[in-house]
């Protein structure tokens, strides 16, 4: 799962035994002066944190290779994105 344009990924790891509910999600945005990478993160349920990277005069290539190397890095650490599970679970993941 890799990001080619402006868009979002998000992802959850879930592992019921440790009583781990967490979600991860990177999006790739247009500001006034260049990309804006944000990332948002917490546990599911609870308030989340965010924050955002801006790439001021570089190119949008520039924030698509940080997002990428981030979401294979969290699918590394056993998060899985999103879709995929709601597909698997037929239905919206809560």
């Amino acid at each position: 799962m890799s990001l080619e344009g402006f868009g979002m990924v998000e992802m959850v790891w879930v592992v019921p035994d440790l009583n781990r509910r967490r979600y991860y999600r990177i999006s790739v945005e247009a500001g006034l002066f260049g990309p804006i990478l944000v990332k948002t993160w917490g546990r599911i349920g609870w308030r989340n944190r965010q924050m955002e990277q801006h790439f001021d005069g570089e190119s949008l290539s520039d924030a698509l290779d940080t997002a990428n190397h981030l979401i294979a890095r969290k699918l590394r650490k056993g998060y899985e994105v999103m879709d995929s599970i709601c597909r698997s679970q037929g239905g919206a993941f809560e």
